[in-house]
């Protein structure tokens, strides 16, 4: 997690899991919002039969 001048908030990326990251004004909010996004990339990957990309503890 990093803090983004240019975004003025906190970037939450997960690099086990490719285009996965999440915004927040607070470390807070980033780290609440990359749950979902951590949800919705699995559930995409297993949707699109990718299973595999999804890596056992990723949280």
């Amino acid at each position: 997690m990093f803090y983004s001048d240019e975004d003025e908030g906190f970037i939450a990326a997960v690099p086990e899991l490719a285009g996965c990251s999440a915004f927040g004004e607070t470390e807070g909010e980033a780290l609440s919002e990359v749950n979902v996004a951590i949800d919705l990339w699995i559930e995409t990957a297993r949707g699109a039969g990718r299973e595999g990309n999804a890596r056992e503890g990723v949280r």
